[in-house]
C-alpha cells in the first residue's frame, strides 16, 4: 500500500542527529526484503560524508568537471589534505594532491598540464572538485576523491568517468555490375566510437541493410560497419541513398548521402531513318544514341548485305551518307562498346528508285475542304430558316392571364389571298350565300347584316373578313361562275374583297 516511510538514524562520527524522510509512492505492497534492500542503499549513501556523482559522461576533446564535496559539519573534524586518484590495472595512482602546507602536486605527466582544482584553498578544503581539460579516450576509468581528516582518518568517494568518443564516419558507393542477384551497393562506417554508434539508411529504393561491430584493440572503442543492399539494375545507377549515424557524443544525427554506381552494358537505339531513302539522295544521316556505366567508349557502323558485311564508319555515333546508292539496301548495324562489353542495334534500309510522295498535303487539303464545306452548309441552313420566318408573316399570339383570347387579323396586302381566312361565328357560311333558283333568279342570302350592325361588329372585334354582294354596272347579283371550289371542299368567291 502506498505510504510514507519515516527513517531516523544517527550518523556515527558526525556528532549530530539527522532526521530523514523518505517518500515512496508504490503501486502495490512492498515486499519485506525489497524494503530492507532499499533502506540499506539509502543508509549507505547518506552515511558517506564524501559526496560525489557515481557516474559522469565526458566528450573526447572537451573539458569535464569531477565534483567532490566533504559534507561533514562537525567542528571537531579537521581536513588536512585532499587528493584524487585513478585506478589503472587494479592499481591506485594519485593524479592530483593538495596540502595546505606543501601546496599542489600532479604526479602523473599525462595529467600535469590538463588537471586543476576548482575552488580548494587553505581556508576551504571542503570542495575538492577538479577539472580535466581536453579529455582523452584514456581518461576513461574509475576515480577516487579522498579527504584526510583528523581524527576520523581518510574518507573517500568513488566516481566512474565515461569518455564518449565521437566516431569517425564516412560512406561511399560500392561499384557493382548489374544483375538479378541482391548485392551491396553502398557502405557506411562509424569508426572508433564509444559507445558503439547506431547506423540506419534512408532510400526510395527497395533495399535492406546489415551492420557489423568490431571492438577496438584496448581503448574501449567500437567500429560499426553497415552495407546497403539491393538488386542492382541500370535504373538504380545514380540514385541517392543516405546513411544516418546516431551517437551519444553527437548533438544530432549525422547524414551522409551516397550516389550509387551500378555498372551495366550500353543501351542503344538508332534514330533518324525516315523510310524514304532513294537513289542519289544527298546527305542523309542516322544517329546511334547510347548510354551505359561506364560510358560508351567506342562506336562502329557496319552494313550487312546478305552475307557481306563491311565497315562504313568508325568511332562516331553519327553516320552521314553523302549520296545514297543501291548498296545501302540491307541492314545497318551500330556496335557500341564500354568496359563491360559490346551491344549491337540494327536498322533495316530500303533504297527506293524514286522518292516516296508524301500524302501530308492531300490530308491537309482534305481537312481544309471538309471545314469549308461545313461552314457553307451552316450558312445555308441559317439563311433558309431566316427566309422561312419572314415568309410566314404571322404575328405572335399573346395571351394575357385573366383575359379571354381575342382574334387578331393582320392585313398583308391586296393579293395575299392564299392565307386561310380568319372568320368568326358572325360570318355567313357557304349555305347562306345567294344561290340561283330553278327559274334562274337569285335567292337572297339567309343571313345579312345591316349597315349599323356591320359597323357595330367592326368596332367590336376589329377588322375582319367582310362579305357583301358584289354589284357591277351591268349585273344586279353575282353569277355562279364567280365561285371556285377548293381542295378542302369549300367554295370561295373569285371577286371577294378581303380587308
Amino acid at each position: 500500500m502506498a505510504g510514507v516511510y519515516l527513517l531516523e538514524f544517527a550518523c556515527s562520527g558526525v556528532g549530530s542527529f539527522f532526521v530523514i524522510q523518505l517518500a515512496c509512492s508504490c503501486a502495490g505492497t512492498l515486499a519485506a526484503d525489497s524494503t530492507i534492500r532499499l533502506l540499506q542503499m539509502v543508509l549507505l549513501v547518506i552515511a558517506q560524508n564524501v559526496k560525489v556523482e557515481s557516474e559522469v559522461n565526458g566528450y573526447e576533446g572537451e573539458d569535464v568537471y569531477l565534483r567532490c564535496v566533504y559534507a561533514g559539519s562537525s567542528s571537531e573534524t579537521r581536513i588536512t589534505q585532499v587528493a584524487w586518484a585513478k585506478f589503472s590495472s587494479d592499481k591506485k595512482q594519485n593524479i592530483a594532491v593538495y596540502n595546505p602546507q606543501y601546496g599542489f602536486s600532479f604526479p602523473v605527466a599525462n595529467y600535469k598540464d590538463r588537471i586543476s582544482f576548482k575552488d580548494v584553498s587553505p581556508q576551504s578544503l571542503n570542495d575538492a572538485t577538479i577539472v580535466i581539460k581536453s579529455l582523452k579516450n584514456d581518461d576513461d576509468g574509475l576515480y577516487t576523491c579522498e579527504f584526510a581528516t583528523y581524527p576520523n582518518g581518510n574518507e573517500e568517494g568513488n566516481l566512474q568517468l565515461n569518455v564518449l568518443v565521437k566516431p569517425n564516419s564516412h560512406a561511399e558507393p560500392v561499384s557493382v555490375n548489374g544483375s538479378s542477384t541482391e548485392a551491396a551497393v553502398a557502405v557506411c562506417t562509424a569508426a572508433d566510437g564509444k559507445p558503439p554508434a547506431i547506423i540506419r539508411w534512408e532510400s526510395s529504393l527497395q533495399g535492406n541493410f546489415t551492420s557489423t561491430s568490431t571492438k577496438g584493440s584496448s581503448n574501449g572503442t567500437t567500429t560499426v560497419t553497415s552495407h546497403y543492399r539491393i538488386v542492382p539494375t541500370d535504373q538504380a545507377n545514380q540514385k541517392t541513398v543516405t546513411c544516418i549515424i546516431e551517437h551519444k557524443a553527437m548533438k544530432s544525427p549525422q547524414s551522409i548521402p551516397v550516389v550509387l554506381s551500378v555498372q551495366y552494358l550500353p543501351v542503344a537505339v538508332i534514330k533518324g531513318y525516315d523510310d524514304n531513302w532513294y537513289l542519289d539522295r544527298k546527305n542523309v544521316f542516322l544517329l546511334c544514341e547510347a548510354y551505359g556505366n561506364p560510358a560508351p567508349s567506342k562506336y562502329e557502323w557496319k552494313l550487312i548485305n546478305g552475307t557481306r558485311s563491311e565497315m562504313v564508319n568508325s568511332g562516331n555515333p553519327r553516320l552521314t551518307v553523302e549520296r545514297v546508292d543501291a548498296s545501302f539496301n540491307g541492314t545497318l548495324v551500330c556496335e557500341v562498346t564500354n568496359n563491360l562489353g559490346t551491344v549491337r542495334v540494327f536498322q533495316h534500309i530500303l533504297v527506293r528508285e524514286v522518292p516516296e510522295k508524301s500524302n501530308a498535303g492531300a490530308i491537309a487539303g482534305g481537312v481544309i475542304g471538309a471545314t469549308v464545306g461545313l461552314l457553307l452548309i451552316g450558312l445555308l441552313v441559317f439563311f433558309l430558316k431566316k427566309r422561312s420566318k419572314e415568309a410566314k408573316g404571322y404575328p405572335e399570339r399573346k395571351i394575357v392571364c385573366g383575359e379571354p383570347p381575342t382574334h387578331v387579323l393582320s392585313y398583308k396586302g391586296e393579293y395575299d389571298v392564299q392565307k386561310p381566312l380568319n372568320t368568326s361565328n358572325n360570318v355567313p357560311s357557304i349555305e347562306e350565300l345567294p344561290r340561283s333558283s330553278d327559274d334562274g333568279s337569285m335567292e337572297k342570302p339567309k343571313y345579312e347584316l345591316s349597315d349599323d350592325e356591320d359597323e357595330e361588329r367592326f368596332n367590336e372585334v376589329g377588322p375582319m373578313l367582310r362579305m357583301s354582294r358584289h354589284y357591277d354596272q351591268t349585273a344586279q347579283y353575282m353569277d355562279d361562275d364567280d365561285m371556285e371550289s377548293q381542295r378542302d371542299g369549300s367554295i370561295i368567291s373569285k371577286t371577294a374583297v378581303y380587308v
